[in-house]
């Protein structure tokens, strides 16, 4: 049987063959011998430091000594790095917040200009939201217009109160203007609610058009800044901004570690200078302290602290 070969082109030459298509091979994969060496080279380069040779890499690296500082006559300055919040048993004593039940305390961590880590634990910020205020309402139904959402929200907890004595503790009028549309500059009244914790601004916000207020009756509000986080409200209020120095004034914050401070730890509040046991340290921070969140001070990104020329502005 014939075979067919490739076909003649028209000139009668032959077709070149086809040549494969060829990629270059990837080059190995470093075995883990290699990178045993990789390492070994690069502790070497270390070794031949003669700044580090004779010290371990944790000796080298560590941060220096906390000064001692006197919360009475010294202030705290330092630039922070990251904020959160956590949900506490109760309140510090000294600090504002709620009497009873669990509170939310704010947690800035920072480091100063000598670069000793420190945690400041800020206490008596509270979640809030807007509502419009109706017409004919005064400050006399604030008081109406609380009792009857705190008792829709503490039924709409039941069994997971956690404690919870009271879900809304406040509920104060303002002024303020709505961006949804325009209204030439016109301030309205609102209804600024306030919450015991983060968790409870959704159920007040959706039980809020749910209560009935004599004499108003029950309402479809449309509630603004709800979806706020906490942390950002926290920041908007404070003014305070990435990688903003901040200052804990003397005779404002308390240690919470004895040993950091060669004071002895009193908090002078409005009532005059009393003796309190601080809180144990709950982070690995080198400087941990409590301190109200009325009583801090968020310097400028630009300009530095007054008085500190080691502040200096963070570049990026």
């Amino acid at each position: 049987m014939a075979t067919l070969g490739p076909r003649p082109l028209s000139n009668g030459l032959e077709p070149h063959p086809k040549r494969q298509r060829t990629s270059p091979s990837p080059p190995p994969l470093p075995s883990s011998q290699d990178g045993r060496d990789f390492l070994n080279d690069c502790l070497a380069d270390d070794d031949e430091d003669p700044s580090t040779s004779s010290q371990p890499a944790r000796e080298c690296w560590k941060r220096p000594p906390p000064p001692k500082l006197d919360p009475s006559s010294d202030p705290l300055v330092f630039q922070q790095i990251d904020i959160d919040y956590y949900v506490g048993a109760s309140t510090v004593p000294g600090m504002p917040g709620m009497g009873t039940g669990p509170v939310p305390v704010l947690r800035m961590f920072g480091v100063t200009s000598d670069g000793n880590s420190v945690c400041s634990h800020i206490h008596g910020f509270l979640p809030y939201f807007f509502v419009p205020a109706p017409r004919e309402f005064s400050t006399q139904h604030c008081a109406t217009f609380r009792r009857a959402l705190n008792t829709a929200v503490m039924d709409d907890l039941r069994s997971s109160r956690d404690n919870i004595r009271e879900a809304v503790p406040a509920v104060e009028m303002c002024r303020k203007s709505s961006i949804y549309g325009f209204y030439f500059n016109e301030m309205s009244d609102f209804l600024r609610v306030t919450v015991s914790l983060p968790k409870l601004v959704a159920p007040a916000r959706r039980l809020v058009s749910c209560i009935s207020v004599p004499p108003f009756g029950q309402i479809d509000y449309q509630v603004f800044e709800a979806n706020i986080d906490f942390e950002v409200r926290f920041m908007v209020d404070t003014g305070v901004v990435g990688c903003s120095w901040i200052e804990l004034p003397a005779g404002k914050y308390r240690f919470r570690n004895q040993s950091q401070t060669c004071g002895t730890g009193t908090i002078i509040g409005g009532d005059g200078a009393s003796e309190m046991k601080p809180h144990p340290p709950v982070t690995r921070c080198q400087i941990e302290v409590d301190v109200s969140y009325e009583d801090f001070i968020s310097h400028p990104t630009r300009g530095g602290v007054a008085g500190n020329s080691s502040c200096e502005d963070p570049e990026f």
